[in-house]
């Protein structure tokens, strides 16, 4: 499962619905395995495995991911701008 978030104006409000996001979609184990700003993020999953990548443009967080699992298309991927106020 995995939870999403990519408009929140803080860290801690883009995390908690993330978890939301992945509890809802029946997932029991949910963590926060990656927080960004002003990146660009990009998923892919392999058998049993998933990679998580970041980079400052979704091309090479999309290679990034692509290459740690071995696949052709990712499953994910966001790019988010400036939004969390510190």
């Amino acid at each position: 499962m995995v939870g999403t978030a990519a408009t929140q104006k803080t860290q801690a409000a883009a995390e908690r619905e993330a978890m939301r996001g992945c509890t809802i979609k029946g997932g029991r184990d949910c963590k926060v395995s990656l927080a960004y700003r002003d990146r660009c993020v990009a998923l892919a999953w392999g058998a049993d495995f998933y990679i998580a990548a970041s980079a400052i443009d979704a091309d090479e967080a999309s290679a990034v991911a692509l290459r740690g699992c071995g696949r052709s298309t990712t499953d994910y991927s966001e790019c988010v701008r400036p939004e969390w106020q510190r």
